[in-house]
């Protein structure tokens, strides 16, 4: 009966635990991608300084967030994440507004695809 209980109780404490790391990493998902999409109003309008210094902020961002996210996920996306990062800054130091929207939309499914692989669905498990 105690085996039963030990049991039942790991699996309680597995199940909330899962849904409170796919909490945070849906909420952080959808902060960055916030940013992103400002970043991207930026760019529209070719404000070429506001952009990078945006994507200074998100970088620093991307920084704290990242070792956190790395315990979590796989390491190929988040450096897809990490390239199409560097691309856009470099489009955007260039000014180069076709290249830096095609890395900014990358980097912002990335950052969306991440917390949809992490998440426990029948897609993923299967």
């Amino acid at each position: 009966m105690k085996v039963w209980l030990l049991s039942l109780g790991c699996l309680i404490f597995f199940l909330y635990g899962s849904c409170l790391i796919q909490s945070s990493l849906d909420r952080t998902a959808d902060r960055l991608n916030q940013q992103l999409g400002e970043i991207e109003l930026e760019l529209i309008a070719r404000d070429w300084e506001q952009t990078l210094l945006k994507l200074n902020t998100f970088q620093q961002n991307w920084e704290k967030v990242k070792p956190y996210w790395a315990i979590l996920t796989n390491h190929n996306e988040m450096d897809l994440v990490e390239e199409a990062l560097i691309k856009t800054i470099r489009a955007t130091l260039c000014r180069s507004y076709n290249d830096a929207m095609i890395n900014l939309g990358s980097l912002q499914d990335g950052i969306k695809h991440i917390p949809e692989r992490e998440r426990f669905s029948f897609v993923n498990v299967f």
